[in-house]
Parts: structure tokens; sequence; C-alpha cells
């Protein structure tokens, strides 16, 4: 069965790894243990989206994250055989947190609430350490599922609600209201069902970043048009305009790769259906940014208000937790649509550098081995255009599936003859 991402030409080193003694039986309870961890995450997230489940006013993912963090730092001690690049880049991320999270807005009179605040959710990139001792003991395959099978049923609900909502005029039954979850309020970030104050109707909620990503996978290696078809339809009602650019993209490159003859025809059809539907909905405002009620025209303010504060601390940026003149959210004012301005203006050209050194030599590791290079720049871009002018990126889901992304490529891409810790095959890796 297609794994669909990273796994065409690992059988024989995965061969020579998997003839390894067993590893102890303490050993095995403890992979069992992160595994199911793993999967309540991945189960969890896709779920409960931005709020998270409390049990007894307990954060469940936080402390899934936790564990799953902790629980690798084992493995990170006795791998030595790989190398030291593990603890290299625990401490890379810890220095660099502490740098721009702590040193720099100190300096810059950035409230340290605000920096900590900030700060939170990159802790989840720690998933990398135990994606990946996941991925090689098991293989991807199973967690993959866990998440095709959660998102794909994630969308069919969209899609009711959509249906309910749009077509049907079900709004007695109670989902239009302001947030789908019960004892909610306004100021509350929760499924949002019903029209935004710019005229379009949305059904949103921070995870649904994952309905491109699955249509990424399900077009990895050929397209595939009934999931595609599926999953435009899901985005579609999300409402969502960098999702739908997203999807065209994606379905537009897989086709013209796989199938040139339906490409013009289809990509035709949905820029078509989007200028007419664009046309037919003026009050949209897409294009107005002098619009009190256009999103773009909040973005265009946000982005010469954030220049602004680049433009006052260039070198190292001001750091997490500050804030431009124009605030997006009094609850959180670090936070901006404008993703990848506001992250400039807060670690500056030496932390934009580095991380942009660090993602570049992901990226080229990750289509090193991997024949389906196109499909791994089209991943890449997708998620940059989805997570830039939304904040689905700074927080414990997209930091998550961000951790769960370089996982697979580190995993695809690492020295298998060299590990040391034993390593055995299961049923669903044959």
């Amino acid at each position: 069965m297609r794994v669909g991402l990273y796994l065409r030409g690992f059988e024989e080193s995965l061969r020579g790894v998997c003839n390894r003694p067993m590893p102890g039986e303490k050993g095995r309870s403890m992979l069992r243990l992160m595994s199911l961890l793993a999967m309540g995450l991945i189960v969890e997230m896709v779920f409960f989206g931005p709020l998270g489940l409390l049990l007894a006013g307990i954060p469940i993912r936080k402390v899934l994250i936790a564990a799953l963090v902790v629980s690798s730092i084992v493995p990170m001690l006795t791998r030595r055989a790989e190398g030291n690049w593990q603890v290299g880049l625990l401490i890379s991320i810890i220095l660099f947190l502490l740098i721009w999270g702590f040193v720099i807005p100190l300096s810059n009179n950035v409230d340290l609430k605000m920096s900590v605040a900030e700060i939170q959710p990159f802790v989840a990139i720690l998933l990398i350490f135990p994606f990946y001792y996941l991925f090689v003991e098991y293989g991807p395959k199973r967690y993959l599922n866990v998440l095709v099978i959660s998102t794909a049923i994630m969308a069919i609900i969209v899609i009711f609600l959509w249906l309910c909502t749009n077509v049907l005029g079900l709004t007695g039954i109670g989902i239009t209201a302001r947030n789908f979850y019960t004892g909610l309020n306004d100021s509350d970030i929760g499924v949002y069902i019903g029209p935004m104050p710019d005229g379009s109707f949305r059904i949103m909620l921070i995870n649904f970043v994952l309905f491109p990503i699955m249509l990424s996978y399900h077009n990895w290696e050929r397209p595939n048009l009934p999931w595609s078809a599926f999953y435009a339809v899901a985005i579609f009602a999300t409402g969502t305009r960098a999702f739908l650019g997203v999807g065209m993209i994606i379905i537009g490159t897989a086709l013209l790769r796989k199938r040139p003859v339906l490409a013009v025809p289809i990509i035709a059809a949905l820029v078509g259906f989007g200028s007419i539907y664009i046309i037919n909905h003026q009050e949209l405002h897409v294009f107005d940014f002098s619009s009190d009620f256009s999103s773009s025209a909040a973005r265009y303010v946000q982005f010469f208000s954030l220049m602004n504060l680049f433009l006052n601390f260039p070198i190292l940026g001001a750091g997490f937790g500050a804030s431009a003149s124009v605030i997006r959210s009094f609850d959180a004012p670090y936070s901006y649509e404008l993703t990848y301005v506001a992250l400039l203006a807060k670690i500056g050209i030496v932390g934009a550098l580095i991380v942009g050194v660090a993602m570049t030599a992901w990226i080229k590791k990750s289509m090193r081995n991997n024949q389906n290079w196109v499909s791994v720049i089209v991943l890449v871009v997708a998620v940059v255009l989805m997570t830039a002018t939304n904040p689905y990126l700074i927080n414990l889901v997209g930091m998550s599936i961000a951790a769960f992304l370089v996982a697979i490529g580190i995993w695809a891409n690492r020295p298998v003859l060299a590990l040391s810790a034993p390593t055995f095959q299961h049923e669903d890796e044959k």
C-alpha cells in the first residue's frame, strides 16, 4: 500500500536494519506507549482544533506533547551511532528560543509575559524527535493512516455543516451559532460557522490547514481525482481564499505532471468558477484595500506597521512577544495574519538567516534520495502560502504538523546502516 511520503527507494535499507536483534521488553513497551501517545495527539489535534481537549481542566494536548518529548530523551542519548545531530538540533532550538524569547525581548523592553506566551507553541517543534524515533521503529505508515482517516472524517463534517447552513437552510438546529463548541463566547476561538464581516461565509478551524496537505498527500505520486474532488469541496466549504489557491496549485501541478490532457480544462474550470464566484460576490471585498470590512485591507495595514517595527530593529529583531503599532488582537497583541513579515520583524535579519539556512538544508536533504522532488517543492510551497497571510503556523497545531513533516524528511534520509539501536520489523511494514 502506498505510504505517499518519502517511502520509495528505502526498502533495501529497511531490510538491512530490520534484521537486527529485537529490543528488550521495556524498550518495546516504551515504544508502544509513545506510539499510542502520538496517534492520540494526531486525533486530538484534528478533532479539537485550536482549543484542544480539556479534561478536569487539564489540557490534554499539552500533556501529550510533553510526554512524547520527554520520552524521546532516552533514545536521543542512546542512538550514538547516528551522530550527535539530535542533541545538536535540540541545543540549537533551545538557544534560539532563549535568545529571541528572553534576551532580545528584555533588551527591547518587551513584556516577558507576551514573550513567553508567543514562544510556547514553538515547544511543539520538539516533536521532531519522538516522531523520528517512532518512524525509525515502525515507519510513518500507521501515523499517516491515522491522519488520513481523521482528516477525512473532519472534512465530511465540514461539508455536512456547509450543506446544512448554505444549501438546506437548517438554521433552527443551532449549527449556525457564532461558535460550534458549546460554552464559548464570541471572544473564544472555536469552530466559526456563520457570516464574516467581509461578507463571506466561513466554517473555519485552524486544523483545516490539513485539508490542502491531505490533498497534496493524495496527489503525491500521481493524480487522484476522487480524493482531489472530495478535498476541493471541503476546502471550498471552509471559505478560505488561501486554501483555494493552494488547492488549485496542488491539483494543477499533479495533472500537468501525469495527465496533461486533463490539466488545461480542469484548471480552466477551476479558475473560471473562482472568478465567477468573486464577481458575483462583490461583498467579499477581495481586492478592496480601502474597505473597513476587507481582510485584505487589514493585512495591508499590518504590513506597513510590521515593516516599521522591523526597520527599528533590523539586525536582531524586536524579539518574540513584541507588537507593532497596529494590534490585531488585544488578547494576543503579538499575533498577526502576516506570519512571515511578523517573524522577520521579531527575529531580524540574523534570525531569518538561521531559519532560512535550516529550512533550505532540510528541503535539499529531503529531495536528495527522493525522485519525486516536485512533490516536495509543491508541499513546501503549499504550507508557506497557506500560512503566509493567516496565523496558522505559530500555534501548537501548526508547529506539531511542521514537526511531523520535518521528521518524515529526516527519517527518509537518515544514515540507516549506522543505527546502533536495535530495530525490528512490524507486520504493517511488510
